[in-house]
């Protein structure tokens, strides 16, 4: 009772409330039959927090009683919690420390094959990549119009006092030489287009033929269809929406995902399709029917298409 005389004491040249004062808990209801008879678990935590503080004095016997009589009432107390002291690796047993070990290297094990997967699909993404030799079509361009050059054997400038050759001077044939180049120059810039668009398209096969997604791992196959995304979104953001169409399109058929549906319906409503942008946005909605982005670009199809009141 000195203890507790002591604390009211202290709590008095404070200015603090004791807890009973702030729970407005009487002091009869600190006793055996009030918390026997108690179903209110509110007040069985206040009782038990102040029989802990002491501030009433300490009764190890009573405030297990009220802990026992909270643990009937409300099980899953916070105040009934204990704090457990963080185990540190020389107070476990050894079978647990292998466990843990083990769990540990397969982690690791795990990441390893991973990161070799990404490597792998890295080289695949690469090798798949045909990059046309420009400087060699411009090389042969350049021997092309040396050797046309040679041939045609390119008349000498005359000069303006040399008259004799002035009088030799045939314009129609200076001028059907000139025609003969240009449309020269002409076919061969048609021949050197043709192979760039020939060079492109074996480009497009070969990158088809390689994606074979059964015999891709799951994390090839998500590496690949991020980076035909990203390419998409470069092509977007350029304004060539043809080619950003077929990176998503690539992307989609790799690894489906509502952020390159979402995408692909806004490269759609830039091409004018508004109805395949629609069925993008749907899709979309399906997976996530709240998606923003789905619903502004929904709604700016449906407008072109005439069906606002959808």
């Amino acid at each position: 009772m000195v203890e507790t005389e002591t604390n009211v004491v202290r709590n008095a040249k404070t200015g603090q409330k004791s807890l009973l004062e702030r729970y407005d808990i009487p002091v009869e209801h600190l006793s055996y039959e009030y918390i026997s008879e108690c179903t209110n678990a509110k007040k069985l935590e206040r009782i038990v927090t102040i029989l802990r503080s002491g501030e009433e004095g300490y009764y190890p016997d009573l405030t297990k009683h009220a802990e026992n009589r909270l643990s009937v009432v409300k099980p899953t107390s916070v105040i009934l919690r204990k704090s457990e002291p963080i185990l540190k690796r020389n107070m476990l047993k050894s079978n647990e420390c292998k466990e843990i070990d083990k769990d540990i290297n397969d982690w690791m094990s795990e990441m390893q094959i991973r990161e070799k997967d990404l490597e792998e699909g890295r080289a695949a993404i690469l090798d798949s990549l045909v990059t046309p030799d420009i400087r060699q079509f411009k090389e042969e361009s350049v021997k092309k119009n040396s050797t046309t050059n040679s041939k045609n054997g390119k008349n000498k400038r005359i000069r303006s006092c040399d008259y004799a050759a002035w009088d030799k001077y045939d314009v129609d044939t200076e001028l059907d030489r000139i025609d003969i180049q240009d449309e020269q120059q002409k076919a061969e810039a048609r021949r050197l287009q043709q192979n760039q668009k020939e060079i492109v398209q074996r480009k497009k096969l070969e990158k088809h033929a390689i994606i074979n997604k059964s015999a891709l791992t799951g994390t090839e196959l998500d590496v690949m269809a991020e980076q035909e995304r990203e390419k998409g979104n470069e092509a977007f953001r350029a304004g060539d929406y043809e080619e950003a169409l077929e990176h998503y399109n690539s992307s989609i058929k790799m690894n489906s995902n509502i952020t390159t549906y979402n995408n692909r319906a806004m490269t759609y409503i830039k091409l004018q399709r508004y109805e395949d942008a629609l069925n993008d946005c749907n899709m979309v909605l399906s997976v996530e029917y709240t998606n923003m982005k789905a619903l502004l670009r929904r709604a700016v199809s449906l407008d072109h298409l005439g069906k606002s009141s959808q």
